[in-house]
């Protein structure tokens, strides 16, 4: 039975429930500021009293910064923005003068100026009498006329079309990302006894024309279905929707104050184990932070009903919640099981079981209810392996976790869990290893390098304290998306407190090398000041004879800055095993960092026939996504190792000073010039600023144009950009030295060309030196016309700057 409800669950994550950006669309984390309204007007016995009173756009304005530095992802403003009380004034849908002068516009900007979504509760199919649309719109409203309200008439187009643009103004003129709806009111049947129904479907199937409508004119709106406390849950909404509000049971509190802890624990913990069986994204109210009433609502997402401006609020307490929800909430989009029956009584236990069968991952809650007799239960975990190896951590009824310990997957199948305090909660967190997989993950580990500085890095993150991620590469670094950066950087998030932002700089450049790296990283790179780094470069360098000097200059700068960055070196390869791995270790060993190759530790596989080339590559060098999953795991299995061993701040050593230079120190001292740094000392025919990313240089295309520079280091390269569009040829010179000729024709076509890298001249005296570029009269003859683009300008072994 259960298997047959997975793959009904299955069914609807991957065919029916709303994605952005091809990912399942998961309800967030929403803050309600309106809530200390509840709260403090209850404290002081007013629980029945017009609450709006004291609720005003002042609150939002204040309590939105909060919310945004605690990691929320939304803020909700639910029914007191438009003239009370709410249940009368359904149709007049604009902000009540006395408290909200300024308009809602404002108050989501802010919202959005804090990272988070806005979202906006209306219930616009019912309309009062006496309302503003009940006067301006009775042709639309059943039983409209002489401002008489009803339901909106959803089931004819006309009226239909027009609710579609009204509130697609709102949400556009607004700035609303989140719709939110409530209200579940039908029309009333009208006609002959055999004509009954008829009203209603023609409104439901309106209904879901109508959310149609709104994501086709609202690109990247999301819906929440509420509907009258989840009275509009069904397949078909399941694919415009999701449900942040299943069922008007939480708010309960808010009704009978102050929260009654068992009572919600108990209706949290039922509606989750039967709804989940048939619904994969819904979320309701938290009221409490403790453990236990937090994981009795855990489904992935949340409303978080808390006043952050009560000095009592357990900050500390509820960012340690919010952290393990976010990491917890990929588990939802896999299999569900209700270990124990969800009874409605108090006196017996509870137990639900989130598995990721593709992930190898999975959690386990388990509850004590608060008038069980019983310390003790036994469980048997659904979808285990016996004869797998699983790392598992189990924790009580705290947000410190346990230590993971490698359990039998037999061991793992049947459990007797011990709740010494009532009521309490036990998480277990899972994770299969693999016996051939875990082999391919100890080789992909070439070193682990001295970690000092990574456990720093660890530690200002454990002490909420912001952290940058970065990267630089070629194109397996700058891949966007679902690509193995893109996941390193997840892991960050995933393991950073709710409060601590992470930022993320992703400065790879496809079709480009560490000799560009080197001279780039300083504009690109690490002004942002990355606390970690990683460096790819292994495919990209191949071929080059300054591999390893320039990945050292590369290397001796990131280290260098003053906050003291960690830096790991990551090894790709192409279809037949090559890199400069083995040049660039010589730097990984010198400097003793950690690095990490998906050649060693996919190579072998390849070799053996265990693993197919295609099975991990989109063509020679590029990985696919199950080959950009396995190098992030690869790193983040690295990660993983560190983190789970990092120290107090006051037990870390100190940092090793960085030693004197293993090749040379000339690419230490770099740097890279293009329109926004230096100005020509000659621009004859040459205009600045071209349009490529990263890249604003000079474009000619008239023969005899000059462009002449005076710039001070031993070496001196340029970029231009290679292209099968363009046919200039220019000769590129230093002082008195033989000039170069390059040519801007390339014959492929693939990624719209690249920027090129050319060392010009090399062991130069130290000074100052003429670069002289001129676009000459001969051309490409596949190409009819003398374009040339400069890219940048770039010089090392700089004494001076």
């Amino acid at each position: 039975m259960i298997d047959g409800h997975n793959q009904f669950r299955k069914l609807v994550i991957d065919h029916y429930v709303p994605r952005q950006k091809g990912q399942p669309t998961l309800p967030p984390l929403a803050g309600v500021a309106m809530v200390q309204v509840i709260r403090q007007a209850a404290a002081k016995g007013r629980i029945w009293e017009a609450w709006w009173d004291d609720y005003n756009e002042k609150i939002e304005y204040d309590t939105i910064p909060k919310y945004g530095d605690m990691g929320f992802e939304a803020i909700w403003m639910d029914a007191w923005w438009f003239p009370q009380p709410w249940q009368q004034n359904l149709g007049n849908w604009y902000p009540r003068p006395d408290a909200f002068a300024g308009g809602i516009k404002p108050i989501a900007d802010l919202a959005h100026q804090h990272g988070m979504d806005y979202l906006l509760w209306m219930i616009p199919m019912s309309v009062n009498g006496g309302t503003q649309w009940a006067k301006e719109y009775p042709q639309y409203i059943h039983g409209g006329g002489e401002g008489r309200g009803g339901i909106w008439k959803l089931g004819e187009p006309e009226a239909r079309e027009k609710l579609t643009d009204l509130i697609c103004g709102f949400i556009q003129e607004w700035g609303i990302n989140i719709y939110r709806e409530d209200g579940s009111d039908i029309p009333s049947e009208e006609g002959a006894e055999d004509r009954q129904g008829i009203a209603e479907m023609k409104h439901i199937d309106g209904l879901y024309q109508f959310y149609s409508g709104l994501l086709r004119r609202n690109p990247g709106l999301k819906i929440d279905s509420c509907c009258g406390g989840g009275n509009r849950i069904d397949i078909e909404t399941m694919k415009r929707c999701y449900y942040l509000h299943r069922s008007d049971l939480n708010d309960w509190p808010a009704w009978s104050w102050p929260p009654n802890r068992v009572f919600m624990g108990t209706g949290n913990q039922n509606l989750i184990g039967g709804l989940s069986l048939y619904v994969p994204l819904h979320a309701g109210p938290t009221w409490e932070m403790e453990p236990y009433s937090f994981r009795s609502n855990f489904c992935g997402g949340g409303v978080f009903c808390v006043d952050l401006v009560d000095k009592n609020f357990p900050v500390e307490t509820a960012k340690q919640a919010i952290a393990e929800l976010r990491m917890l909430r990929p588990l939802v989009l896999g299999d569900f099981y209700p270990l124990l029956q969800p009874l409605d009584s108090d006196e017996v236990w509870y137990a639900c079981q989130w598995d990721r069968p593709d992930l190898g991952k999975g959690c386990a809650m388990v509850f004590r209810r608060p008038l069980s007799g019983y310390k003790n239960c036994e469980i048997s975990l659904r979808n285990i392996d016996p004869d797998a190896q699983y790392e598992v951590s189990i924790t009580g009824e705290t947000y410190e976790y346990g230590s993971w310990q490698r359990l039998s997957g037999k061991s793992l199948q049947t459990m007797e869990i011990t709740i010494p305090e009532k009521p309490g909660s036990v998480l277990i967190h899972y994770k299969k290893t693999d016996p051939d997989h875990s082999r391919i993950i100890e080789r992909s580990l070439l070193s682990k390098g001295n970690v000092v500085r990574l456990q720093k890095v660890m530690a200002r993150l454990q002490d909420k304290q912001p952290v940058t991620v970065g990267v630089i590469g070629g194109a397996l670094a700058s891949s966007p998306d679902h690509r193995w950066a893109d996941i390193v950087a997840k892991w960050w998030r995933e393991h950073s407190p709710a409060a601590v932002k992470i930022k993320f700089i992703n400065a790879g450049i496809g079709a480009t090398g560490s000799d560009l790296g080197t001279h780039r990283v300083q504009k690109h790179l690490l002004k942002y000041q990355p606390d970690f780094v990683v460096i790819e470069y292994a495919v990209n360098d191949n071929g080059s004879p300054r591999a390893a000097e320039t990945l050292e200059g590369l290397t001796r700068q990131i280290l260098a800055m003053p906050n003291q960055p960690a830096v790991m070196l990551f090894f790709t390869m192409d279809n037949q095993g090559n890199n400069v791995q083995t040049e660039h270790m010589r730097i990984g060993n010198h400097y003793d960092l950690p690095m990490v190759s998906m050649r060693d530790a996919l190579w072998l596989e390849l070799q053996a026939g265990r693993m197919q080339w295609d099975d991990i590559e989109a063509d020679t060098v590029h990985p696919n996504d199950k080959g950009h999953a396995l190098c992030a795991e690869f790193i983040v299995s690295f990660l993983d190792s560190i983190w789970t061993t990092v120290p107090s701040v006051d037990d870390l050593p100190d940092t090793p000073p960085l030693p004197e230079p293993l090749i040379s120190d000339i690419y230490e001292h770099a740097a890279y010039y293009d329109a926004e740094s230096i100005t020509p000392a000659v621009g004859n025919g040459w205009a600045g600023k071209t349009n490529q990313p990263f890249f604003n240089g000079w474009t000619a295309e008239t023969p005899g144009s000059t462009l002449e520079f005076e710039v001070a280091g031993t070496t001196i390269s340029l970029i231009f950009h290679y292209t099968n569009q363009k046919g200039g040829i220019a000769s590129v010179q230093v002082d008195d030295l033989p000039p170069v000729k390059l040519e801007a024709y390339f014959s492929q076509d693939w990624g719209g060309g690249y920027s090129r890298f050319v060392q010009i001249a090399d062991h130069l005296p130290a000074g100052p030196h003429r670069l002289k570029i001129t676009l000459l009269e001969e051309k490409s003859e596949q190409v009819d016309n003398h374009q040339f683009e400069v890219s940048a300008v770039l010089a090392a072994g700089i004494t001076e700057k």
